[in-house]
Parts: C-alpha cells; sequence; structure tokens
C-alpha cells in the first residue's frame, strides 16, 4: 500500500492554440497605425504601431484563467509598453501576461488592484503610477526584469510569490502594508534588499531581513544578500515557507533555540549552504525544507517531530552524512534523501518505525546502514537505486515488496458456494443479453475468489491486507469486482450491473473464466468476482462450509485499523468466568468488525491475585477488586487493547416459603462464602422495622433456616448475607405473609 505523494511547484508557460473564448474578441478596426480590441462593454484596448497598447474606458478589467483568451494574446509579441488610462478601476487576472516585449507600464490612479499574474512573463523594467493600488494579487511580477520595486503608499496586501523568477533587487514596503503572503523574495535570487517603513504597525526589516512586527516571524531573507553566516534572531519562533530559499551566499544558518517552525521548503535551493542543524526545539516542519541544497555536505536533525517530512533534502548531492538524533521521529516520509548520490552515512532515529517510499532512492554511496529495533515497515523501493541489499533480520518481505512484520490471523466464517452459483447464473443471464458467451467457473479462481472475500471482510480494498495488489493472488485474475453488505446474489448483481465500472467487467467480451467468492461474518455478506482469460479448470459445485481463514496482514494494516473487546460488562462476581471476544475494525469501512479467533493473540492479568486469564482468553475472577486485562496480537509489537472490571462478592439466590405459620429460608451454596447471615424484617402500616439479623450460618454447607417466630396475618421480608473474612453479598429481598 503506497501514497506516492506528488507535490510540485512549478510554472508552466503553455503557448497553445485556444478555439473557444470566454472572453469577447474581435479586431474591430484595422488601420494601418493601430488595432482595437473589445475588452468589456466599457473598456477598450488600442495597440498602436509603436508598441503601445492604451486601455481606456470604465470599470474594472476581466480575468483570464486562460492567457490565450486574452484580446491582444495574438499580437503580445507587438507590445512593448502599456498605458492603463484614468478610468480602469482594476487589472484583471493575467491580463498582460506572456508580452513577452513589454518593458514599461503606466498605470493611472483610478487602478486600486492588480490581479494573480498581471504582468508576469514579460520584460517589465520600469513602471510609472500605481500609487493608489491597495491589493497585489499573487505572482504580479514573476519573470520581470525589474531591478527596484517600492510598493505605493496606498498598498495594504500583496500576494504570494509575487517577485518569483524576477530579477529585482531591492524591494521597499510602506507603512500602508498589513498583509505579506508566503514568499515574497521566493525565487528572486538577485534580491539584494527588502526595506520597511518605520512607521509600519506591522512589519519591519533588519538588515534588510523581513520579519513581522514583533520579530516572532521572519518572513524573508534576500537570495542576494551578502553574509556568509546567519543567526536567527531568539525571538523568532517561525520561518515562513521559502524564508531563505534560494540563497546564494549563506553557508551557515543557526537556528536558535526561540524557534518552532520552519515553512515549507523554508531553505529551498540554497546554493552556498553547506552546515545545518535542526534543534530539538523545532517541532514542526514542512515539505521540501531543504530539497536541492547543492552545497550541504551535513545535517544534524535534532527536530522534536514524529515525521521527517516528504524531500528533506532530495537533491542535496554533496550530502554525505545525516545524523537523526531523537527518539520522537517514527517516520521517513517519500523520497527525504532521493538523489542524494554521495550520501554514506546515516544514523536512524531510535526510535524509526517506518521508512517510506524511495526514502534514500538513488543514494549511490550509500552501501550500509544500521536499523533501530523499532523499525516495523520498509516500503518497497525504500533503497532503490542504493547499495543497501540487507534488511532486518525481524522483518520479512511482502508480496508487494515491503519489508515489514507479517501476521497471521485467524476468524471463523462461512463460504456460500450455493449463492455464488447464482451469482454465475445472473452474470451469464446479462451477458447472453448482450450477445456474449458464457463465463465458465474455474477452480483456481473460485478458490481466489473465496479467500478474497474473507479479506475483503478484513479489509474492504483491491488492496490486499498484507499491503499487496489482488492480481498478487494468482496470476490467472485479470479483473476483480468486489461488493460488500448485500444480502443476496439478486442484490448484488444489481448493485454490480448499476455501477460502470463494475459492468465493464462482467461485459468484457473477452474473459473466459470466473470464481465468485461469497463469505459471510458476523451477519454481514462479503462478495468477490474474479475474471480471467484462461481455459477454465473444471470443478465440481462445493457445499457451502464454515470454515475457520487464516489472513496475512501487514504493519500498515495494523497501524490504520483498531481493536476492540466486545462491549459486554467485564464487571464480574467471584467465581465468575468470562471468555474475552476480540474484534478487529476493517479500516475501509468503519462499522464492520470482525471476530478473531483468540488463537491470534496472547493475554495477561495485571492483579493476578484479583483475577487471571488463561492462554484462550478466559478470565477467572478471584476476589473483589478492580482488575485489568490485555489482549496482545501476535508477532505485532504494540497492538493489544486493554480491558479493566470490577470483581464483587457473590449475592446467594434465596427462596422463602410458609409452612404451617413458619418461614424456610433457602439458597445455593456459593464457593466463596464462609457463612452467611439470615436478616428479617415486619411490616408497619406502608413501612418496615429496621432489619434485624435472626441467624448467623458460620458453616457454608449449611443453606437452610427455618423461622417459627412469626405472627398471624403479618407481612415480613427476608435477606441473606453471605460473607467471608473480608467481603459480604446481599441477596435479593423475599417477602411472605402469614396467614
Amino acid at each position: 500500500m503506497k501514497n506516492l505523494f506528488k507535490r510540485i511547484i512549478t510554472t508552466i508557460l503553455v503557448l497553445t492554440m485556444v478555439m473557444g473564448f470566454n472572453v469577447p474578441f474581435s479586431a474591430t478596426t484595422v488601420m494601418a497605425a493601430s488595432i482595437t480590441y473589445n475588452v468589456s462593454s466599457t473598456i477598450k484596448g488600442v495597440l498602436t504601431d509603436d508598441g503601445v497598447l492604451t486601455i481606456s474606458g470604465t470599470g474594472a478589467m476581466p480575468d483570464y484563467t486562460k492567457i490565450a483568451n486574452i484580446p491582444w494574446y495574438k499580437d503580445r509579441d507587438r507590445i512593448s509598453e502599456v498605458r492603463v488610462n484614468s478610468g480602469i478601476t482594476s487589472i484583471g487576472e493575467a491580463n498582460f501576461n506572456s508580452c513577452y516585449n513589454m518593458t514599461k507600464v503606466t498605470v493611472a490612479s483610478t487602478v486600486t488592484s492588480i490581479g494573480d499574474g498581471a504582468f508576469a512573463d514579460t520584460k517589465l523594467q520600469s513602471y510609472t503610477g500605481m500609487e493608489r493600488v491597495k491589493k497585489f494579487g499573487d505572482y504580479v511580477f514573476q519573470g520581470t526584469d525589474l531591478d527596484d520595486f517600492e510598493f505605493p503608499g496606498a498598498t495594504t496586501e500583496i500576494g504570494n510569490y509575487i517577485f518569483y523568477n524576477s530579477s529585482v533587487k531591492r524591494i521597499v514596503i510602506p507603512k500602508s502594508v498589513t498583509t505579506i503572503k508566503d514568499g515574497i523574495g521566493y525565487k528572486a535570487e538577485n534580491l539584494e534588499k527588502i526595506e520597511v517603513s518605520s512607521n509600519n504597525k506591522n512589519y519591519v526589516a533588519e538588515n534588510y531581513v523581513l520579519y513581522n512586527k514583533n520579530k516572532t516571524i521572519l518572513e524573508s531573507y534576500p537570495a542576494a544578500k551578502t553574509g556568509t553566516e546567519f543567526t536567527i534572531p531568539s525571538t523568532v519562533k517561525t520561518v515562513t515557507a521559502y524564508g531563505f530559499s534560494y540563497g546564494k551566499n549563506l553557508k551557515k544558518i543557526t537556528i536558535t533555540s526561540g524557534v518552532t517552525t520552519l515553512g515549507d521548503g523554508a531553505f529551498y535551493g540554497m546554493k552556498a549552504l553547506d552546515e545545518i542543524a535542526i534543534p530539538k526545539n523545532v517541532t514542526s516542519i514542512g515539505s521540501f525544507l531543504l530539497q536541492n541544497c547543492t552545497a550541504l555536505k551535513t545535517l544534524k536533525f535534532y527536530a522534536k517531530v514524529k515525521t521527517v517530512p516528504y524531500l528533506l533534502c532530495s537533491g542535496c548531492s554533496n550530502l554525505t552524512k545525516v545524523v537523526m538524533d531523537n527518539s520522537a521521529i517514527e517516520t521517513l516520509e517519500p523520497r527525504v534523501f532521493m538523489d542524494c548520490v554521495k550520501l554514506s552515512s546515516v544514523t536512524l532515529p531510535t526510535a524509526l518505525k517506518t521508512i517510506q517510499v524511495y526514502a534514500f532512492k538513488n543514494c549511490k554511496a550509500l552501501s550500509t546502514i544500521s536499523y533501530p529495533k523499532s523499525i516495523t515497515l520498509i516500503e518497497s523501493g525504500a533503497f532503490e537505486g542504493s547499495s543497501i541489499t540487507k534488511y532486518p533480520t525481524w522483518l520479512s518481505k511482502g508480496n508487494n515488496g515491503d519489508y515489514g512484520i507479517f501476521t497471521k490471523i485467524k476468524y471463523k466464517g462461512t463460504d456460500k458456494y450455493s449463492e455464488a452459483y447464482k451469482v454465475l447464473k445472473i452474470v451469464n443471464k446479462e451477458r447472453k443479453s448482450k450477445g456474449l458467451s458464457e463465463l465458465k467457473m474455474d477452480k483456481d479462481l473460485l478458490d481466489v475468489a473465496m479467500q478474497r472475500a474473507a479479506e475483503v471482510a478484513l479489509y474492504f480494498s483491491h488492496t490486499r491486507p498484507d499491503g499487496s495488489s489482488c492480481f498478487s493472488a494468482t496470476d490467472k485474475m485479470e479483473a476483480e469486482n468486489i461488493a460488500g453488505g448485500q444480502s443476496s446474489a439478486d442484490a448484488v448483481m444489481t448493485s454490480w450491473m448499476n455501477s460502470a465500472g463494475h459492468r465493464a467487467n462482467i461485459l468484457t467480451s473477452y474473459f473466459k473464466t470466473i470464481g465468485i467468492g461469497c463469505f459471510t461474518q458476523g451477519g454481514t455478506v462479503f462478495w468477490v468476482q474474479c475474471f480471467g482469460t484462461d481455459t477454465p479448470a473444471t470443478i465440481s459445485r462445493p457445499a457451502d462450509k464454515n470454515v475457520v481463514v487464516t489472513v496475512t496482514v501487514d504493519g500498515d494494516f495494523l497501524s490504520k485499523t483498531k481493536l476492540r473487546l466486545d462491549s459486554s460488562s467485564y464487571n464480574l462476581k467471584i467465581g465468575n468466568k468470562k471468555t474475552v471476544k476480540l474484534y478487529v475494525q476493517n479500516p475501509e469501512w468503519s462499522s464492520q468488525n470482525v471476530l478473531l479467533d483468540n488463537s491470534n493473540f496472547t493475554f495477561k492479568s495485571y492483579n493476578t491475585k484479583k483475577a487471571t486469564i488463561s492462554a484462550t482468553g478466559k478470565i477467572n475472577a478471584k476476589t473483589v477488586g478492580k482488575y485489568k486485562i490485555k489482549a496482545t496480537l501476535k508477532n505485532a509489537t504494540g497492538t493489544s487493547v486493554t480491558k479493566s472490571g470490577k470483581i464483587t462478592f457473590p449475592q446467594p439466590k434465596i427462596k422463602v416459603t410458609v409452612k404451617k405459620k413458619k418461614a424456610i429460608v433457602t439458597w445455593k451454596k456459593l464457593k466463596a462464602a464462609k457463612g452467611y447471615y439470615v436478616y428479617r424484617r415486619e411490616a408497619k402500616g406502608k413501612k418496615y422495622t429496621k432489619w434485624k439479623k435472626v441467624k448467623n450460618i458460620k458453616k457454608n454447607t449449611t443453606v437452610k433456616y427455618k423461622d417459627s417466630k412469626l405472627k398471624k396475618g403479618k407481612t415480613y421480608q427476608y435477606k441473606v448475607v453471605a460473607y467471608n473474612r473480608k467481603n459480604k453479598g446481599t441477596s435479593a429481598i423475599k417477602k411472605i405473609v402469614i396467614k
């Protein structure tokens, strides 16, 4: 079972002709000197022969999600200058995107917002106006040739990655700005200075590094800032996403004790960084933190996190040594050190449990590694392209290539062959109606289908509980349908035929054979169809039978599921015996629970003086008090469940009869008792007198008492209290009337 995460940040320029347009396009007037474009009902654009595009009219320019829909798209290479005249209130998304030869823009004071990517991928070098622009969207100046940019005094919001891949060297932020989104300096590789007005209430720049006002957040370190070493101020708690990314000069960064959070790609693509330690005070780390830091040689990773995130150091081509010394780390996510071709020394965390897919892919210099005893899963391909050939001796290789702790579990159910053949009949009826040949029941596919139906009861998925694909069950299977909860062959076939994908398998012309599984467990019916193309192996129709199935599960399955004990009361009386029932939850069907055979478990009592539990899961209540038991799945470290209960003294079951004005009180002997007290009380109107002890029986063998001190016409009540040296148990009250 793999989750192949794909988190790719990229900018793609697609130069394609789009046949349909969302925005009206027309060259309404073509003259020697100009082209006029209808932008909206109130806005026009005019491109003159000198390359100047003038936007005139009133209102907001539209947004364009496809640059090919921009009115001047086909003429974009002719535009060298843009003038947005008074009356225009906003420049929409991508309005001038990919005007490759545009170097200058003039924006009237009526414009108050500029949308995402409005000037992206142009040669913009200079600008005039923009003094009333309050909001700049994302990627506005992406790929431009701007050397210096001062945000207007009206600006309040600056969007994400606004200078991505631009040439900007200096950015000035006025006092009006209240919001700067992620990555103001991201991939602005020439950026040397970020300056902030001293009157700004939200942000501050110190030595050209951008922070929030109280310096708890480091927003951006300019990529081209001079200096080879930097110590993050002690006030800083968070480094934002891409805060240091693409830095050219920094060789060493010291992360101080106050820092707790490092955002996505905080150090991404730094070109000179060769030394860094992530201290234990860091408790949150984003993905691709140090990806493509090609000068990095040593990483000391002490962060107090459970997971080392995706692509942490991928592409660090000079990284040779990694030390991960923190007992909190349990998982290495996919591709954490992929393509670290010189990595030869790795110290894994002492509590590490899982190494995920491609974690060390193409680490060509890595030939040996010491595994902590805590390792329970190494996913397929984790060391692909490295020289690692040895895996922990306590792990075994699964059908899907994972190395893990594979546990066999048993549970009971019923193979319903009668229902399977009813399904076959309906399948062939449907195929016949479409002019297709009948499918034949194949012996091997039938066996696999019954096994798969039992597995589906445990894990409702085309992935098997051991992490392998359903196709690992047999080479004969070409396709699989599964279902659960339908009570009959008719019901399940209706469900499948109403589903396009399932119906397509049933009606595929080149399938020749089929295996059909029907398995019942806990009152729920599970169904599987396995389709094949081989010549069928004949089989006689088996009879329905109760079975104990054995299914292999892996650590991934166990991490997704829950064990639970039955919900009946675990409050017992001394001498009671109770056999526990253990269930496992279907990870893909939370309301479905499978009753497991107790042979799958080892059992433990935490206080054997109170209660013991046998190897088969039978609890024996011994004395009064609280007790606790534990059931642990064999060969599955950490997969266990506990239950507490209370043991009380038993109550005698009594019977009272009247014979010749005498009360005869009898009860059943209790093994836990040393003796018995007999109590009586008399009715006085609607109330009763206080209980009176009429007899102390000091022998457990005596279980009868005759009471002759009774009056005609009176009503009496009796109870019997069993006792030993420390405890008592009181019977139910019985009433008699003397006539």
